[in-house]
């Protein structure tokens, strides 16, 4: 059946209109970033980690700054992981890949069938506030979802990016999961997961289904890297400055982003703004290699880990 889907598209207008947009819209294709700190380290070919929790009072001041701006949970973290990027690199125009689920009639009841990366042009406007940035890219996106049954090779080949490493950028990934998992009684917690080896750079973000109704909202963000072009410390500091700027502009979404503060973890310890900043959050930020994993392993709760 997903056979006879896919060729049936192919064979349709939509797979030349599709085609033909593509073609379009990766013409004069800006250069992707780099979080990599141009200094000399052993590298190691093997894929990085690091990961993020919000639970408690932090997923509500989430989910709340989502609806002030007018925006999903899932397009609201969209927005916020790419501003942390151009934010980070100082880059006013880049490439990103958004993983989207790209299932329709029978793709649609097929797990883990026909999933796709489409490119994503990212234009942050001098002085522009988050939340403008924010409503922006949400109808960039819409715009594209339109036409994610076009296969992200397809596009590479279509493109003179071909002969390029790294066409696309890194990949931003938002998905749900289930808020409450029961395994006969037994109550389990999500530690995250991972898409496996990593061409470059991957933010995955996933948000309890149950948020978009108004319950308790729980978020973990996992960053993947390929440790061949990036160092533990480059990763490292990454995930502080993204740490840094979800706080800015959930608690401001209205603030510009490239006056957005991104402290270095040596600076948090001197900074008393900082101090302060990091004190509004209370026990709800949690990061995983820390204070989240030591209060999972004091409970009898069963823990799903992907390897």
């Amino acid at each position: 059946m997903l056979t006879r889907s896919d060729s049936a598209y192919r064979s349709s207008e939509d797979f030349i209109t599709d085609k033909q947009f593509w073609a379009n819209y990766t013409d004069a294709w800006p250069d992707p970033v780099t979080i990599a700190q141009r200094r000399t380290w052993p590298r190691h070919p093997a894929t990085l980690h690091q990961s993020v929790e919000f639970a408690g009072e932090a997923a509500t001041c989430l989910k709340k700054a989502a609806d002030d701006v007018g925006l999903s949970l899932p397009r609201f973290l969209t927005a916020s992981l790419v501003g942390c990027l151009s934010r980070a690199s100082c880059a006013p125009e880049f490439p990103i890949q958004l993983a989207v689920a790209n299932r329709l009639g029978v793709g649609w009841s097929t797990p883990c069938m026909l999933s796709n990366a489409v490119p994503v042009r990212v234009t942050v406007s001098q002085g522009v506030e988050f939340v403008d940035f924010a409503k922006s890219l949400d109808r960039e996106i819409g715009t594209l979802l339109l036409h994610t049954r076009y296969h992200i090779p397809e596009i590479q080949c279509a493109t003179d990016l071909r002969k390029r490493t790294n066409r696309f950028g890194p990949v931003i990934n938002v998905v749900p999961f289930p808020g409450n998992l029961d395994f006969a009684g037994s109550r389990g917690a999500f530690l995250g997961a991972t898409l496996g080896a990593c061409d470059d750079l991957s933010i995955s973000a996933y948000y309890a289904r149950d948020a978009d109704n108004g319950e308790s909202c729980r978020v973990h963000i996992q960053i993947d890297a390929n440790g061949l072009l990036y160092t533990d410390q480059d990763l490292s500091r990454f995930t502080d400055q993204m740490e840094g700027f979800l706080q800015a502009v959930i608690a401001d979404p209205k603030q510009r982003i490239d006056l957005v503060e991104l402290l270095d973890p040596a600076e948090q310890g001197h900074s008393a703004a900082a101090d302060k900043r990091w004190g509004l959050w209370g026990g709800g930020w949690k990061v995983m290699s820390g204070h989240f994993r030591q209060r999972g392993n004091g409970s009898p709760a069963l823990r799903v880990r992907s390897s």
